[in-house]
C-alpha cells in the first residue's frame, strides 16, 4: 500500500520532518530527549517555574565562566545571536511586524467584540472555551499535559500518514457528527442569544 507523504501544518518543514520521522535517528533523539525532559521535570517534584529559574541561573553562570575562561585561553566566548547584541534591523523588524499584524488584528477584533459585549454569541463561545481550559488546567498537571502532547505529536502525524485513507474516513464521520451537534446547539441555544448583527436588523 502506497504511503501518502504529508506535512504537519502550522510548523516549518524541518520540524515537520522530525515529527514525521523522516530521519529516524534525529527524530528518535528529539523524542527521547523531550520525553526524558518532561519525565525528569514531572518526577522531580519541583514547580516548573522553580526549575526554569534554576536552569536560567545555570545558563548565566555557564556563560560567565565560559567568557572568563575564553579570555585567559584566547578563545572565542559563548555564541550569542546577533540580534541580542546588535538589535533588530529596520528591515527585520518590519518583516516581523508584517507577519504578526494579521494574527494580532484578528485577536484584537475578537477581544474587542468580547469585551464590548456587542456579540453575545461570540462571548458565550469564548466563555465556554475559557471555562473548559480552566477545568483542564485545574485538574491536569501541566507537565503531564506536556508529556502527553509530546508523545501524541510524535505518534499521530506518522500514524495518520501511514493510514491516511482510513483516517480521513473516520475524521469525515467525526466532523459530520460535530457539525450536526453544533447545528443543534446553534438552533436550540446560540441563535436565541442576540448578537450585534441581529440587533441591527431589528
Amino acid at each position: 500500500m502506497a504511503v501518502h507523504r504529508i506535512t504537519v501544518p502550522f510548523i516549518g518543514p524541518k520540524a515537520s520532518d522530525i515529527l514525521l520521522w523522516r530521519n529516524v535517528k534525529k527524530s528518535g533523539v528529539c523524542f527521547v530527549g523531550s520525553v526524558g525532559a518532561f519525565s525528569l521535570l514531572l518526577f522531580s517534584g519541583r514547580s516548573p517555574i522553580v526549575l526554569v529559574l534554576y536552569a536560567l541561573a545555570i545558563l548565566i553562570a555557564t556563560a560567565l565562566f565560559w567568557h572568563l575562561g575564553a579570555g585567559f585561553l584566547h578563545k572565542a566566548g559563548p555564541p550569542v545571536p546577533a540580534f541580542l547584541t546588535e538589535g533588530l534591523s529596520d528591515d527585520d523588524f518590519n518583516k516581523l511586524v508584517a507577519k504578526l499584524r494579521g494574527p494580532i488584528n484578528t485577536a484584537a477584533g475578537i477581544a474587542g467584540k468580547v469585551l464590548s459585549g456587542s456579540d453575545a454569541k461570540l462571548s458565550a463561545q469564548v466563555f465556554a472555551a475559557l471555562l473548559g481550559a480552566a477545568w483542564v488546567l485545574d485538574n491536569v498537571n501541566l507537565l503531564v499535559l506536556g508529556l502527553v502532547a509530546t508523545i501524541l505529536a510524535f505518534a499521530l502525524p506518522k500514524a495518520y500518514e501511514i493510514k491516511k485513507d482510513d483516517a480521513d474516513k473516520v475524521l469525515d464521520m467525526a466532523a459530520t457528527k460535530v457539525q450536526e451537534a453544533y447545528k443543534k446547539l446553534d438552533e436550540v441555544v446560540l441563535k436565541k442569544i442576540p448578537s450585534k448583527a441581529t440587533k441591527k436588523t431589528q
